[in-house]
Protein backbone atom coordinates (compact mmCIF):
# COMPACT_ATOMS: atom_id res chain seq x y z
CA UNK A 1 0.00 0.00 0.00
CA UNK A 2 1.43 3.49 -0.34
CA UNK A 3 -0.01 6.41 1.68
CA UNK A 4 0.60 9.45 2.51
CA UNK A 5 2.45 10.25 5.80
CA UNK A 6 0.34 11.09 8.60
CA UNK A 7 -3.05 9.27 7.33
CA UNK A 8 -4.16 6.97 10.01
CA UNK A 9 -4.90 3.57 8.54
CA UNK A 10 -6.51 0.29 10.02
CA UNK A 11 -3.92 -1.37 13.36
CA UNK A 12 -3.73 -4.70 11.55
CA UNK A 13 -2.06 -3.40 8.11
CA UNK A 14 0.40 -0.75 9.83
CA UNK A 15 3.14 -2.92 9.90
CA UNK A 16 2.29 -4.73 6.51
CA UNK A 17 3.56 -3.62 3.04
CA UNK A 18 3.33 0.12 3.34
CA UNK A 19 5.50 2.82 1.27
CA UNK A 20 4.90 6.48 2.87
CA UNK A 21 5.11 9.69 0.92
CA UNK A 22 4.64 13.03 0.97
CA UNK A 23 2.65 15.14 -1.29
CA UNK A 24 5.43 17.03 -2.18
CA UNK A 25 7.78 17.15 -5.31
CA UNK A 26 10.59 17.15 -3.28
CA UNK A 27 10.28 13.75 -1.66
CA UNK A 28 10.19 12.17 -5.41
CA UNK A 29 13.68 10.85 -4.96
CA UNK A 30 12.84 8.89 -1.78
CA UNK A 31 10.31 7.46 -2.83
CA UNK A 32 11.33 6.17 -6.37
CA UNK A 33 13.98 4.47 -4.03
CA UNK A 34 11.43 3.04 -1.45
CA UNK A 35 9.73 1.57 -4.23
CA UNK A 36 12.28 -0.02 -5.81
CA UNK A 37 13.82 -1.70 -2.41
CA UNK A 38 10.16 -2.59 -1.86
CA UNK A 39 9.58 -4.77 -5.27
CA UNK A 40 13.44 -6.07 -4.69
CA UNK A 41 12.35 -7.05 -0.80
CA UNK A 42 9.38 -8.82 -2.34
CA UNK A 43 11.38 -10.74 -5.09
CA UNK A 44 13.55 -11.89 -2.68
CA UNK A 45 11.52 -13.41 0.29
CA UNK A 46 9.46 -14.11 -2.15
CA UNK A 47 6.21 -14.11 0.30
CA UNK A 48 3.54 -16.56 -0.37
CA UNK A 49 0.32 -14.21 0.23
CA UNK A 50 1.37 -11.64 -2.20
CA UNK A 51 -0.33 -11.04 -5.41
CA UNK A 52 2.74 -9.40 -7.13
CA UNK A 53 4.46 -12.68 -6.79
CA UNK A 54 1.51 -14.84 -8.30
CA UNK A 55 0.74 -12.62 -10.86
CA UNK A 56 4.80 -12.78 -11.82
CA UNK A 57 5.18 -16.55 -11.36
CA UNK A 58 1.93 -17.44 -13.71
CA UNK A 59 3.77 -15.55 -16.56
CA UNK A 60 7.12 -17.31 -15.62
CA UNK A 61 4.87 -20.76 -15.83
CA UNK A 62 3.31 -19.68 -19.55
CA UNK A 63 5.98 -17.93 -21.24
CA UNK A 64 9.43 -18.62 -19.51
CA UNK A 65 11.44 -17.16 -16.94
CA UNK A 66 10.39 -13.21 -16.02
CA UNK A 67 11.93 -10.81 -13.47
CA UNK A 68 10.21 -8.66 -11.25
CA UNK A 69 13.60 -6.31 -11.26
CA UNK A 70 12.71 -5.85 -15.00
CA UNK A 71 9.26 -4.10 -14.63
CA UNK A 72 11.38 -1.48 -11.85
CA UNK A 73 10.85 1.58 -13.47
CA UNK A 74 13.53 4.03 -11.98
CA UNK A 75 14.57 7.44 -12.76
CA UNK A 76 17.57 7.33 -14.83
CA UNK A 77 16.45 8.99 -18.73
CA UNK A 78 15.38 5.85 -20.47
CA UNK A 79 17.76 3.41 -19.37
CA UNK A 80 14.56 1.76 -17.40
CA UNK A 81 12.46 0.91 -20.22
CA UNK A 82 10.94 -2.16 -20.26
CA UNK A 83 12.77 -5.29 -22.17
CA UNK A 84 8.93 -6.97 -22.27
CA UNK A 85 7.04 -3.69 -22.65
CA UNK A 86 4.31 -4.45 -25.14
CA UNK A 87 3.75 -8.05 -23.48
CA UNK A 88 3.66 -6.58 -20.63
CA UNK A 89 0.67 -4.07 -21.49
CA UNK A 90 -1.27 -7.24 -22.80
CA UNK A 91 -1.18 -8.41 -19.73
CA UNK A 92 -2.34 -4.93 -17.78
CA UNK A 93 -4.92 -4.65 -20.35
CA UNK A 94 -6.17 -7.91 -19.59
CA UNK A 95 -6.97 -6.88 -16.11
CA UNK A 96 -8.95 -3.09 -17.51
CA UNK A 97 -5.82 -1.82 -16.62
CA UNK A 98 -3.42 1.07 -18.21
CA UNK A 99 0.27 0.92 -17.75
CA UNK A 100 1.82 4.44 -18.13
CA UNK A 101 5.63 4.26 -19.33
CA UNK A 102 7.23 7.09 -17.68
CA UNK A 103 10.21 9.01 -19.23
CA UNK A 104 10.99 11.73 -17.63
CA UNK A 105 13.51 12.33 -14.56
CA UNK A 106 11.13 14.37 -12.53
CA UNK A 107 14.06 16.30 -10.97
CA UNK A 108 15.46 17.21 -14.37
CA UNK A 109 12.88 18.47 -15.19
CA UNK A 110 12.12 21.01 -12.10
CA UNK A 111 15.64 21.76 -12.85
CA UNK A 112 14.48 23.00 -16.46
CA UNK A 113 11.39 24.93 -15.23
CA UNK A 114 13.41 27.07 -12.29
CA UNK A 115 16.16 28.16 -14.82
CA UNK A 116 13.58 29.20 -17.21
CA UNK A 117 11.57 31.14 -14.60
CA UNK A 118 15.07 32.64 -13.38
CA UNK A 119 15.25 33.83 -16.96
CA UNK A 120 19.06 31.89 -17.00
CA UNK A 121 18.35 30.92 -20.74
CA UNK A 122 17.88 33.91 -22.84
CA UNK A 123 17.22 36.47 -20.14
CA UNK A 124 13.11 36.56 -20.15
CA UNK A 125 11.57 35.36 -17.30
CA UNK A 126 9.09 32.50 -18.58
CA UNK A 127 7.52 29.41 -18.22
CA UNK A 128 7.81 27.32 -21.44
CA UNK A 129 5.89 24.72 -23.77
CA UNK A 130 5.00 21.99 -21.51
CA UNK A 131 5.26 23.21 -18.25
CA UNK A 132 2.33 25.43 -18.53
CA UNK A 133 0.59 21.78 -18.41
CA UNK A 134 2.55 20.30 -16.10
CA UNK A 135 0.85 19.04 -12.47
CA UNK A 136 -2.38 18.62 -10.68
CA UNK A 137 -3.77 21.96 -10.86
CA UNK A 138 -2.84 23.21 -14.33
CA UNK A 139 -4.43 19.98 -15.63
CA UNK A 140 -7.60 20.46 -13.33
CA UNK A 141 -8.03 24.33 -14.65
CA UNK A 142 -7.05 23.43 -18.40
CA UNK A 143 -10.27 20.49 -18.30
CA UNK A 144 -12.06 23.50 -16.59
CA UNK A 145 -11.23 26.03 -19.32
CA UNK A 146 -11.61 22.91 -22.22
CA UNK A 147 -15.82 22.02 -20.51
CA UNK A 148 -16.93 25.54 -18.86
CA UNK A 149 -16.80 28.71 -20.25
CA UNK A 150 -13.92 29.49 -22.62
CA UNK A 151 -16.71 28.73 -25.55
CA UNK A 152 -13.17 28.83 -27.92
CA UNK A 153 -11.43 25.50 -26.73
CA UNK A 154 -14.96 24.15 -26.31
CA UNK A 155 -16.48 25.32 -29.47
CA UNK A 156 -12.62 23.64 -31.31
CA UNK A 157 -13.49 20.08 -29.76
CA UNK A 158 -17.18 20.31 -30.77
CA UNK A 159 -15.99 20.94 -34.28
CA UNK A 160 -13.19 19.06 -34.53
CA UNK A 161 -15.21 16.45 -36.44
CA UNK A 162 -15.99 18.48 -39.44
CA UNK A 163 -12.58 19.07 -40.73
CA UNK A 164 -11.87 15.27 -38.97
CA UNK A 165 -14.29 13.40 -41.17
CA UNK A 166 -13.62 15.30 -44.72
CA UNK A 167 -9.88 14.06 -43.82
CA UNK A 168 -10.52 10.79 -42.96
CA UNK A 169 -13.29 10.03 -45.80
CA UNK A 170 -10.42 10.25 -48.44
CA UNK A 171 -7.86 8.22 -46.37
CA UNK A 172 -5.22 6.46 -47.92
CA UNK A 173 -5.52 2.85 -47.58
CA UNK A 174 -3.58 0.48 -45.01
CA UNK A 175 -4.02 0.05 -41.52
CA UNK A 176 -2.15 2.57 -38.65
CA UNK A 177 -1.73 2.36 -35.22
CA UNK A 178 -1.96 6.07 -33.54
CA UNK A 179 0.43 7.81 -31.45
CA UNK A 180 -1.27 11.26 -29.83
CA UNK A 181 1.90 14.48 -29.16
CA UNK A 182 0.39 16.21 -26.32
CA UNK A 183 -2.81 14.53 -25.28
CA UNK A 184 -4.58 17.50 -23.88
CA UNK A 185 -8.00 16.44 -22.68
CA UNK A 186 -8.34 12.88 -25.02
CA UNK A 187 -11.72 14.07 -26.99
CA UNK A 188 -10.09 14.68 -30.07
CA UNK A 189 -8.57 11.46 -29.97
CA UNK A 190 -11.42 9.95 -29.78
CA UNK A 191 -13.15 11.32 -32.91
CA UNK A 192 -9.69 9.56 -34.41
CA UNK A 193 -10.06 6.09 -32.70
CA UNK A 194 -13.71 5.45 -33.43
CA UNK A 195 -12.52 5.58 -37.10
CA UNK A 196 -9.07 3.98 -37.40
CA UNK A 197 -10.56 1.05 -35.08
CA UNK A 198 -12.85 0.62 -37.32
CA UNK A 199 -10.25 -0.72 -40.17
CA UNK A 200 -7.02 -2.08 -37.74
CA UNK A 201 -8.91 -4.68 -35.44
CA UNK A 202 -5.07 -4.60 -33.27
CA UNK A 203 -4.71 -0.77 -33.40
CA UNK A 204 -2.25 0.23 -30.46
CA UNK A 205 -2.93 3.89 -29.03
CA UNK A 206 -0.17 5.65 -27.83
CA UNK A 207 -0.88 8.66 -26.04
CA UNK A 208 2.31 10.57 -25.23
CA UNK A 209 2.83 13.67 -22.78
CA UNK A 210 5.45 15.56 -20.65
CA UNK A 211 2.72 16.20 -17.77
CA UNK A 212 2.03 12.35 -16.31
CA UNK A 213 -1.44 14.31 -14.78
CA UNK A 214 -2.39 15.81 -18.18
CA UNK A 215 -1.65 12.33 -19.39
CA UNK A 216 -3.76 10.34 -17.00
CA UNK A 217 -6.77 12.85 -17.63
CA UNK A 218 -6.52 12.20 -21.05
CA UNK A 219 -6.33 8.43 -20.83
CA UNK A 220 -9.65 8.60 -18.41
CA UNK A 221 -11.32 10.62 -20.70
CA UNK A 222 -10.33 7.63 -23.57
CA UNK A 223 -11.49 4.67 -21.12
CA UNK A 224 -14.83 6.64 -20.09
CA UNK A 225 -16.17 8.48 -23.33
CA UNK A 226 -15.19 6.23 -25.75
CA UNK A 227 -14.74 3.11 -23.46
CA UNK A 228 -12.34 -0.06 -22.50
CA UNK A 229 -15.34 -1.80 -23.41
CA UNK A 230 -15.85 -0.31 -26.52
CA UNK A 231 -11.89 -0.93 -27.51
CA UNK A 232 -12.53 -4.79 -26.64
CA UNK A 233 -15.65 -5.05 -29.05
CA UNK A 234 -13.51 -3.49 -31.54
CA UNK A 235 -10.39 -5.73 -31.04
CA UNK A 236 -7.57 -6.17 -28.74
CA UNK A 237 -6.88 -2.55 -29.22
CA UNK A 238 -4.05 -1.70 -26.62
CA UNK A 239 -3.48 1.88 -24.46
CA UNK A 240 -0.30 1.79 -24.20
CA UNK A 241 0.68 6.01 -22.32
CA UNK A 242 3.99 7.63 -22.71
CA UNK A 243 5.15 9.99 -20.49
CA UNK A 244 7.84 11.98 -22.24
CA UNK A 245 8.42 15.31 -23.81
CA UNK A 246 8.80 15.07 -27.49
CA UNK A 247 9.63 18.67 -27.60
CA UNK A 248 13.28 18.06 -29.41
CA UNK A 249 17.07 16.59 -28.98
CA UNK A 250 18.30 13.48 -28.91
CA UNK A 251 15.67 11.68 -26.84
CA UNK A 252 13.26 12.19 -29.48
CA UNK A 253 15.06 9.49 -31.57
CA UNK A 254 14.83 7.15 -27.96
CA UNK A 255 11.05 7.79 -27.79
CA UNK A 256 10.98 6.25 -31.04
CA UNK A 257 12.66 3.34 -30.39
CA UNK A 258 9.81 2.65 -27.32
CA UNK A 259 7.38 3.22 -30.14
CA UNK A 260 8.92 0.82 -32.89
CA UNK A 261 9.45 -1.80 -29.55
CA UNK A 262 5.61 -1.46 -29.53
CA UNK A 263 4.34 -1.51 -33.17
CA UNK A 264 7.14 -2.99 -34.67
CA UNK A 265 7.21 -1.79 -38.18
CA UNK A 266 3.62 -1.35 -38.63
CA UNK A 267 2.65 2.45 -39.71
CA UNK A 268 1.09 4.93 -37.27
CA UNK A 269 -0.39 8.02 -37.44
CA UNK A 270 0.92 11.09 -35.12
CA UNK A 271 -1.42 13.86 -33.96
CA UNK A 272 -0.28 17.14 -32.89
CA UNK A 273 -3.68 18.78 -32.09
CA UNK A 274 -5.07 21.60 -30.54
CA UNK A 275 -2.57 24.25 -32.22
CA UNK A 276 0.23 22.26 -29.60
CA UNK A 277 2.57 23.40 -31.92
CA UNK A 278 2.19 27.38 -31.32
CA UNK A 279 3.10 26.64 -27.94
CA UNK A 280 6.74 26.03 -28.77
CA UNK A 281 9.19 28.93 -28.78
CA UNK A 282 11.00 27.40 -32.04
CA UNK A 283 8.02 25.80 -33.48
CA UNK A 284 9.85 25.71 -36.95
CA UNK A 285 12.53 23.47 -35.57
CA UNK A 286 9.90 21.00 -32.99
CA UNK A 287 7.69 19.92 -36.85
CA UNK A 288 11.40 19.36 -38.34
CA UNK A 289 12.51 17.32 -35.16
CA UNK A 290 9.27 15.40 -35.26
CA UNK A 291 9.10 15.14 -38.93
CA UNK A 292 13.43 13.78 -38.74
CA UNK A 293 12.94 11.52 -35.73
CA UNK A 294 9.54 10.33 -35.54
CA UNK A 295 7.71 9.96 -38.91
CA UNK A 296 9.22 7.15 -41.63
CA UNK A 297 7.69 6.81 -45.26
CA UNK A 298 5.13 4.42 -44.23
CA UNK A 299 3.67 6.76 -41.16
CA UNK A 300 1.42 10.49 -41.93
CA UNK A 301 1.03 13.41 -39.58
CA UNK A 302 -2.17 14.86 -38.35
CA UNK A 303 -1.50 18.51 -37.45
CA UNK A 304 -3.74 20.98 -36.19
CA UNK A 305 -3.00 24.88 -36.11
CA UNK A 306 -5.04 28.05 -35.86
CA UNK A 307 -5.24 29.94 -38.81
CA UNK A 308 -5.70 33.77 -39.72
CA UNK A 309 -6.18 35.79 -43.02
CA UNK A 310 -4.34 39.02 -43.38
CA UNK A 311 -3.39 40.22 -40.11
CA UNK A 312 -5.62 43.29 -39.21
CA UNK A 313 -6.31 45.54 -35.87
CA UNK A 314 -9.90 43.54 -36.07
CA UNK A 315 -8.17 40.10 -35.54
CA UNK A 316 -5.48 41.70 -33.18
CA UNK A 317 -8.58 42.60 -30.85
CA UNK A 318 -10.29 39.40 -31.48
CA UNK A 319 -7.58 37.75 -30.42
CA UNK A 320 -7.12 39.65 -27.25
CA UNK A 321 -10.28 39.17 -26.76
CA UNK A 322 -10.08 35.28 -26.49
CA UNK A 323 -7.35 34.96 -24.27
CA UNK A 324 -8.61 37.38 -21.78
CA UNK A 325 -11.38 35.07 -21.06
CA UNK A 326 -10.71 34.20 -16.93
CA UNK A 327 -10.92 30.62 -17.66
CA UNK A 328 -8.19 30.82 -19.76
CA UNK A 329 -6.29 33.11 -17.43
CA UNK A 330 -7.13 30.83 -14.26
CA UNK A 331 -5.27 28.24 -16.37
CA UNK A 332 -2.64 30.23 -17.57
CA UNK A 333 -1.97 31.23 -14.08
CA UNK A 334 -1.92 27.55 -12.49
CA UNK A 335 1.69 26.69 -13.60
CA UNK A 336 3.07 29.71 -12.24
CA UNK A 337 1.00 29.88 -8.42
CA UNK A 338 1.65 25.73 -8.29
CA UNK A 339 5.83 26.11 -8.27
CA UNK A 340 5.91 29.73 -6.57
CA UNK A 341 4.40 30.78 -3.53
CA UNK A 342 3.44 34.22 -4.69
CA UNK A 343 0.48 35.81 -4.24
CA UNK A 344 -1.41 35.15 -7.27
CA UNK A 345 -3.92 37.86 -8.38
CA UNK A 346 -5.41 37.24 -12.41
CA UNK A 347 -5.85 40.78 -12.54
CA UNK A 348 -1.90 40.62 -12.95
CA UNK A 349 -2.61 38.95 -15.79
CA UNK A 350 -1.98 40.82 -19.47
CA UNK A 351 -2.32 39.33 -23.40
CA UNK A 352 -0.34 41.10 -25.68
CA UNK A 353 -0.22 40.42 -29.71
CA UNK A 354 2.36 41.02 -32.64
CA UNK A 355 3.68 39.93 -35.14
CA UNK A 356 5.90 37.50 -36.64
CA UNK A 357 7.73 37.40 -39.86
CA UNK A 358 10.03 35.91 -42.01
CA UNK A 359 12.24 36.15 -44.67
CA UNK A 360 11.30 35.17 -48.16
CA UNK A 361 12.89 35.76 -51.41
CA UNK A 362 14.14 38.55 -49.84
CA UNK A 363 11.26 40.03 -48.71
CA UNK A 364 10.00 40.31 -44.96
CA UNK A 365 6.51 38.93 -44.24
CA UNK A 366 4.11 37.83 -41.59
CA UNK A 367 4.32 34.26 -40.66
CA UNK A 368 2.08 34.12 -37.36
CA UNK A 369 0.24 36.62 -35.14
CA UNK A 370 2.06 35.65 -31.61
CA UNK A 371 -0.24 35.84 -28.51
CA UNK A 372 2.07 36.24 -25.39
CA UNK A 373 0.39 35.97 -21.80
CA UNK A 374 2.42 37.89 -19.18
CA UNK A 375 2.34 38.08 -15.03
CA UNK A 376 3.15 40.70 -13.75
CA UNK A 377 4.58 41.15 -10.27
CA UNK A 378 3.59 44.21 -8.60
CA UNK A 379 6.09 44.08 -5.60
CA UNK A 380 9.23 42.68 -4.80
CA UNK A 381 8.94 38.82 -3.64
CA UNK A 382 11.60 37.12 -2.58
CA UNK A 383 9.59 33.75 -3.47
CA UNK A 384 10.59 30.03 -2.11
CA UNK A 385 11.00 27.35 -5.67
CA UNK A 386 10.24 23.73 -5.43
CA UNK A 387 14.05 22.95 -4.89
CA UNK A 388 14.18 24.59 -1.79
CA UNK A 389 15.89 27.26 -3.51
CA UNK A 390 15.09 31.22 -2.87
CA UNK A 391 14.97 33.84 -5.78
CA UNK A 392 13.97 37.38 -5.38
CA UNK A 393 11.33 38.85 -8.34
CA UNK A 394 11.82 42.28 -8.77
CA UNK A 395 8.54 44.51 -8.83
CA UNK A 396 7.43 45.04 -12.33
CA UNK A 397 9.43 41.98 -13.35
CA UNK A 398 7.61 40.07 -16.35
CA UNK A 399 6.95 36.76 -16.31
CA UNK A 400 5.80 35.34 -19.65
CA UNK A 401 3.33 32.32 -18.48
CA UNK A 402 1.90 31.32 -21.98
CA UNK A 403 2.59 31.19 -25.67
CA UNK A 404 0.24 30.81 -28.57
CA UNK A 405 0.22 31.92 -32.53
CA UNK A 406 -2.29 32.00 -35.23
CA UNK A 407 -0.72 30.82 -38.71
CA UNK A 408 -1.14 33.13 -42.07
CA UNK A 409 -0.90 31.32 -45.45
CA UNK A 410 2.29 31.57 -45.90
CA UNK A 411 3.14 30.84 -42.22
CA UNK A 412 1.78 27.41 -42.70
CA UNK A 413 3.79 26.86 -45.59
CA UNK A 414 6.86 27.52 -44.36
CA UNK A 415 6.43 24.98 -41.17
CA UNK A 416 5.53 22.14 -43.80
CA UNK A 417 8.48 22.85 -46.40
CA UNK A 418 11.02 23.74 -43.49
CA UNK A 419 9.82 20.03 -41.83
CA UNK A 420 10.43 18.38 -45.16
CA UNK A 421 6.75 17.61 -45.33
CA UNK A 422 4.04 17.39 -47.88
CA UNK A 423 0.43 18.05 -47.78
CA UNK A 424 -1.99 15.19 -48.80
CA UNK A 425 -5.28 16.36 -47.64
CA UNK A 426 -6.77 19.40 -45.62
CA UNK A 427 -9.74 20.84 -44.52
CA UNK A 428 -10.56 23.91 -42.94
CA UNK A 429 -12.72 24.89 -39.75
CA UNK A 430 -15.71 27.80 -40.46
CA UNK A 431 -14.35 31.52 -39.40
CA UNK A 432 -14.93 31.55 -35.99
CA UNK A 433 -16.48 35.31 -36.33
CA UNK A 434 -18.07 36.96 -39.60
CA UNK A 435 -16.36 39.97 -39.81
CA UNK A 436 -12.49 38.04 -38.80
CA UNK A 437 -10.91 35.13 -40.66
CA UNK A 438 -9.60 34.03 -37.75
CA UNK A 439 -10.33 29.80 -37.55
CA UNK A 440 -8.53 26.08 -37.08
CA UNK A 441 -6.65 24.03 -39.91
CA UNK A 442 -6.52 20.36 -40.09
CA UNK A 443 -3.89 19.20 -42.55
CA UNK A 444 -2.79 15.50 -43.25
CA UNK A 445 1.10 15.23 -44.01
CA UNK A 446 3.48 12.79 -45.21
CA UNK A 447 7.55 12.76 -45.15
CA UNK A 448 9.35 14.15 -48.55
CA UNK A 449 12.08 12.54 -49.89
CA UNK A 450 14.74 15.31 -49.75
CA UNK A 451 14.88 17.83 -47.82
CA UNK A 452 13.93 21.55 -47.73
CA UNK A 453 16.04 24.18 -47.13
CA UNK A 454 15.51 25.87 -43.89
CA UNK A 455 13.70 30.07 -44.46
CA UNK A 456 15.03 32.30 -41.53
CA UNK A 457 12.47 33.31 -38.89
CA UNK A 458 12.60 36.39 -36.29
CA UNK A 459 10.23 37.90 -34.12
Amino acid sequence: MIIEKGQKIPFDISNYGLIYYYDSIHEKTKFDKDLSEFFKRIESKKPEDNPVIGYFEEIEKNEGTTKLSNYIFTPKPFSFVVKDYPRLIENVLSMDAVLFLICENEFDKQVDLIDYLKGQYDGEKKIVSGFSYWGKEPTHQWGQACNSGYYIMRRSIENFPKIWNPIYNSFPGGLFHYVSLGVGTGKKDIFILKELCQNNKDLIYIPIDMSIDMLRKGVNTVKKDFGMKDIKKYSGTQIAPIQADFSGGTKLEEIREVITDIVNKEPIIFGLLGNTLSNFDDDSTTLKNISKDFLRSSDLLLLEIARTGQITEKIREKAIVEYSHKDFKKFAISALSQVTDIDIDIENVEIQVKEETMKKDGNTITRALKILTYYTIDYEKKTHLPNDEYFKFKKGDKIRIYLSRKYTKEGINSLIKNAGLKIIDEAQSKPSYKDVDIGLQLLLLKKEKKEEKKESIRS
